[in-house]
């Protein structure tokens, strides 16, 4: 099997699959790297993957819901990536297919009611804050969820004319807002500065509620990411 490349967001989400992917040791067939969010770092990293030998590309980490009945920790599998631009990037439907398969059949324990969702994703040049704007993104897209990587993924996948998949955990589910104390402590190199959270905060404490749930919806996704990876890991190779 060729190998391969894998792109998240954020460090943390890059981190928690290489530690699946070392549990089950497969960690050199697999190349895992953190972009930093943004379709242009997504697009650079995943160019890099292709040049360093990478056959298939994988889209993986935490998105905002989209549809109403998709909750925290659910997985979308995407069919589609619906870029900025309007245009429709297909996903590996052969390999999609499987994946979906392994999930309806529970071929890993860690698959056992992880819920899957199979249908389109947008990719977003920003954030989608608000419940009513993510409402909006649905009913004019149809996507069930967003992120800010995909579609860079798919453009480094298509030049390179090799498979790329998409598959992304719901953290927050399409009625929850996030704050801008939420995204204070994001940085371009993908990883997570909690103090620069507390320093937002401080200055807008009405936040906190929010981001108290939030972080509840967070855990929850993350524990689901973990999941993923291992049970991603066991069926690929």
């Amino acid at each position: 099997m060729a190998r391969i490349g894998l792109v998240t967001g954020l460090r943390f989400e890059a981190d928690t699959l290489m530690a699946r992917a070392r549990d089950a040791g497969v960690s050199d067939m697999v190349d895992i790297r953190a972009s930093g969010p943004g379709q242009a770092r997504a697009y650079e990293t995943a160019r890099a993957l292709v040049l360093d030998g990478a056959g298939l590309l994988i889209s993986m980490g935490l998105a905002g819901g989209l549809h109403v009945g998709l909750k925290a920790g659910d997985v979308v599998l995407a069919n589609y990536v619906l870029g900025p631009d309007g245009v429709r990037h297909l996903t590996a439907d052969a390999q999609r297919r499987f994946l979906m398969c392994q999930f309806k059949d529970k071929g890993s324990d860690s698959l056992h009611d992880l819920p899957v969702h199979d249908g389109p994703l947008a990719s977003s040049a920003d954030p989608v804050l608000t419940p009513s704007a993510k409402k909006a993104l649905h009913l004019s897209t149809g996507a069930l969820a967003v992120d800010m990587e995909s579609h860079g993924v798919a453009l480094a996948a298509y030049e390179a004319d090799i498979p790329f998949l998409v598959m992304r955990v719901i953290s927050d589910a399409q009625q929850q807002g996030i704050s801008g104390t939420a995204l204070a402590g994001m940085k371009a190199d993908g990883t997570v500065s909690p103090w620069l959270v507390i320093k937002a905060l401080l200055k807008n404490p009405g936040d906190f509620p929010g981001l108290l749930t939030l972080g509840r919806q967070s855990s929850i996704a993350r524990k689901s990411l973990s999941r993923l990876g291992e049970g991603l890991f066991s069926c690929l190779f």
